[in-house]
């Protein structure tokens, strides 16, 4: 038995694709149960990506919003923010 065999057949049994139960118990039991976790951590950083500052580099929470819908925040309000800018630093969301 070469080094691929070995591994293909742990990984199978890993991820519960054979075993003495049923394929579909292993499964779900298993590597399958992982899927909402990784569903969890994109929500997360999805939930990040849409409440942080739009200013390029600022990773705060924003706390405010422009009449152009951007959000910024405490830092980045005090500063005048114009069209032209938010056209150079975000030319796909406007």
């Amino acid at each position: 038995m070469n080094w691929w065999h070995w591994f293909l057949r742990h990984f199978l049994q890993e991820i519960g694709a054979t075993s003495s139960s049923s394929r579909a118990y292993n499964f779900w039991s298993g590597f399958g149960s992982d899927i909402a976790e990784f569903a969890i951590i994109g929500a997360l950083v999805q939930v990040v990506r849409n409440l942080n500052c739009h200013e390029k580099g600022c990773w705060r929470l924003s706390r405010h919003t422009t009449a152009s819908g951007h959000r910024l925040c405490k830092r980045h309000i005090a500063k005048p923010v114009d069209e032209l800018h938010l056209h150079a630093v975000h030319p796909d969301h406007l």
